[in-house]
């Protein structure tokens, strides 16, 4: 059973330590609109990235407090609907059919981003942006059809990792070179680009509603059945936090504190 695993709770974030969940305060998750509740993204090995519609936000647990690095008034979209970080500082911000991708000058005031759209892409109702390796991977829809697309991005190229079909697209790096994918609500492994299904048992039979990658294969997914770690090669049910319900994990993480 790892520590370090996290998930949003209403008026601030919980910890996973052993089989007991600790409570982390913060006050700028006391006001957030309850219709549209912040995401959590990992950023490097012991920081969190907090999603909120007009702020993001980086939380450290060694002094259990979050600093806002970028407004969404900044940005043209001016709202964030997810984000995800790379190792080399960048930021790639989803907004509904605008991709934002963001450069960390040194500071808060140091931002500099670049905005993708239908434009450069050919697609609109960008989601779910991931990292993956130096790059990320990023969702879409076509307007004409409303077929998804899952797209990698290197920094410099884009290019189409997997589509087809109405069906909601996400991915995520596996850790060996091959990838996970969910489509719709069904979760796969895509090797050599052909799709082998994951058995829907346990906390996997419910909605997915989040899943996080980690080195080595390792994957975490929430449902409205609970929560499942798969460590190669078998998955593993987890403990849900003292009160809350299992339809509330929306936004996972895990990762190690030194």
């Amino acid at each position: 059973m790892p520590d370090g695993v996290w998930t949003l709770d209403v008026g601030g974030l919980q910890r996973l330590s052993g089989h007991v969940w600790d409570f982390y305060p913060l006050d700028e998750l006391k006001t957030v609109d309850p219709n549209s509740p912040p995401k959590l993204r990992a950023l490097g090995p012991a920081k969190l990235l907090i999603v909120a519609q007009r702020w993001l936000a980086v939380f450290d647990p060694a002094t259990r407090r979050s600093t806002k690095v970028l407004d969404a008034a900044r940005t043209g979209p001016g709202t964030f609907d997810d984000a995800a970080t790379g190792p080399n500082g960048t930021i790639l911000a989803t907004s509904g059919n605008a991709i934002t991708g963001c450069t960390d000058g040194g500071s808060p005031a140091s931002f500099r981003c670049v905005e993708y759209g239908y434009r450069q892409l050919g697609l609109k109702l960008f989601h779910d942006p991931q990292v993956d390796g130096g790059g990320f991977l990023v969702a879409g829809a076509s307007p004409a059809t409303g077929d998804e697309r899952l797209l990698g991005f290197d920094g410099k190229a884009w290019r189409t990792v997997w589509q087809g079909g109405q069906a909601k697209l996400r991915g995520w790096p596996a850790g060996d070179g091959t990838l996970w994918l969910q489509k719709g609500n069904d979760l796969f492994r895509l090797r050599s680009n052909r799709l082998e299904p994951v058995p829907r048992q346990g906390a996997l039979s419910g909605t997915i509603n989040g899943v996080t990658p980690e080195k080595g294969g390792v994957l975490l997914v929430g449902t409205n059945q609970g929560l499942a770690r798969y460590s190669p090669p078998i998955w593993q049910p987890l403990p849900m936090p003292s009160g809350v319900d299992s339809t509330a994990i929306s936004a996972i993480t895990i990762f190690a504190i030194e």
